[in-house]
């Protein structure tokens, strides 16, 4: 964001990068489940298989990124809060820092 961009657009900006955090975080907590559910099924039956792609590291690497994105989702949810609080009570000497 550019300094001096109006609050609408900076809402609408963070509203967007939180969209999509929030849908990046659902298709990893996805991934990981249905891994999770498949090694927990193939301990149980030898018939079903494991996956080959996803390994140990590529789970740990998507549920670090998981915990990044929930922080991230976190911060910019309270950016679009301090820019509304702002916006309402016109606080001209705020700066917010995007």
């Amino acid at each position: 964001m550019e300094v001096g961009s109006k609050p609408e657009e900076a809402i609408a900006y963070c509203q967007k990068a939180t969209s999509v955090c929030k849908a990046r975080l659902q298709r990893l907590t996805n991934e990981v489940k249905s891994y999770s559910d498949l090694t927990s099924a193939s301990d149980s039956t030898q018939d079903v298989p494991t996956c080959p792609i996803d390994s140990n590291n590529s789970i740990m690497d998507k549920q670090s990124e998981i915990e990044t994105l929930k922080g991230l989702s976190s911060e910019l949810e309270k950016k679009v809060d301090l820019i509304n609080f702002v916006k309402i009570n016109y606080l001209p000497y705020v700066v917010i820092s995007i």
